[in-house]
């Protein structure tokens, strides 16, 4: 028997194992699939035969994978096409089909303009596709006129290469543009070298939608390297939607408040000053004479938003926390969101200390905040 390569082999375990998975569903039917691309409507009479005499169970995928194994690019269209009524087959074969030709398959899912056969198979195209010859993958994204397959499938092209090449991904986002139909949120591959991701991130231009995970790495690298992450956040613009700037010093003024303030008051920009100023009025635990000498530099707008944030990041746990927490809420404008920001100190306290909280809402100043911090201790009762 011919030696097979490491990658069919590899594919070949990972689908013994889905098509025993399939089998035992008896009610997953294939899907409905399109005529193919012209160049490959009929399959070979070989392409049949061997199909019909050779697959047989328990050595059906063994077979696919040697098959593949031997197919110039010319006769893979029409073997892939002799399979697709099979979901493992095709599937199996698809990821093969990926790795021989990437680019042979694309040019065969794109003629055939069938949307139900790209959906089917691009996934596993495009990332073995990306990881394999990356800028020849985006050349090939980059055309796709659909907007939402083609931001899904540019986005799972740079997941693809980003943990081990991120200065690679970072080309492809750029060429990405405006492309946003991905979920966000902190990545694993930002951790391993927050400094670089930051800057690659920073470096993107202003059209790039990927710019917007600065939200999530600035503050990773600011709670590991608090000096460094101030330096360079001070010193770089933001973009009109960017919110790197207040979650960033938010998270480097839980580390070192003083030096937080200080980068913040040398921003130049007065709004992106501002927000760092309410990112550390949020995240820095800073003196009474600070705090409200920082209240007369922080917006308005911020400082009307900032009171459950500010109860998130303390975190109070003992009443001399609690208490600290509540005197900084009392300094903030009367507004939805502070009220909001009472009534969870005031849930938090009850279950601390019944007691110094029923003492500490009566004697809140305001009525419609006492109302507040009552009514959230009575609920819980």
């Amino acid at each position: 028997m011919k030696a097979l390569p490491l990658s069919l082999l590899a594919a070949l375990g990972g689908f013994a194992i889905g098509f025993y998975g399939l089998r035992l569903s008896s009610s997953q039917q294939p899907e409905p699939v399109a005529d193919a691309p012209a160049a490959t409507k009929s399959s070979s009479a070989e392409a049949r035969a061997w199909s019909a005499e050779k697959l047989a169970p328990g050595t059906r995928m063994l077979g696919l994978a040697e098959k593949a194994a031997t197919l110039s690019a010319a006769e893979w269209p029409a073997f892939f096409r002799a399979q697709l009524d099979s979901p493992e087959s095709s599937r199996l074969l698809a990821r093969l089909w990926a790795e021989s030709d990437p680019a042979g398959f694309w040019k065969w899912l794109k003629e055939g303009r069938d949307s139900l056969l790209i959906e089917r198979f691009a996934d596993d195209l495009v990332k073995a596709w990306a990881v394999a010859q990356p800028e020849q993958a985006m050349d090939g994204l980059m055309s796709i006129t659909d907007k939402k397959l083609g931001d899904r499938l540019r986005d799972m092209a740079i997941d693809a290469v980003i943990e081990h090449d991120f200065e690679k991904a970072m080309a492809m986002a750029a060429r990405a543009g405006d492309f946003n139909r991905f979920g966000w949120g902190p990545k694993e591959w930002m951790k391993a070298d927050p400094a670089a991701v930051v800057k690659g991130l920073g470096a993107l231009p202003a059209i790039s939608d990927f710019r917007r995970y600065l939200d999530y790495a600035v503050p990773i690298w600011a709670e590991s390297d608090p000096a460094a992450a101030l330096e360079w956040m001070k010193n770089n613009r933001t973009q009109k939607d960017d919110s790197w700037v207040k979650n960033g010093f938010q998270a480097a003024a839980k580390a070192s408040p003083e030096a937080a303030l200080k980068a913040a008051r040398e921003i130049a920009d007065p709004k992106q000053r501002g927000n760092a100023l309410g990112g550390v009025l949020v995240g820095g635990r800073l003196s009474d004479e600070d705090f409200q000498a920082l209240l007369t530099e922080v917006p308005l707008s911020l400082q009307s938003r900032a009171g459950s944030d500010l109860v998130t990041q303390r975190a109070p746990k003992t009443t001399d926390e609690l208490m600290e927490c509540s005197e900084a809420l009392l300094s903030l404008p009367g507004s939805r969101s502070n009220l909001s920001a009472i009534n969870s100190l005031a849930t938090t306290w009850w279950y601390i200390d019944r007691e110094s909280a029923r003492r500490w809402a009566n004697a809140l100043p305001d009525v419609a905040m006492r109302r507040v911090a009552l009514k959230a201790m009575d609920r819980d009762e």
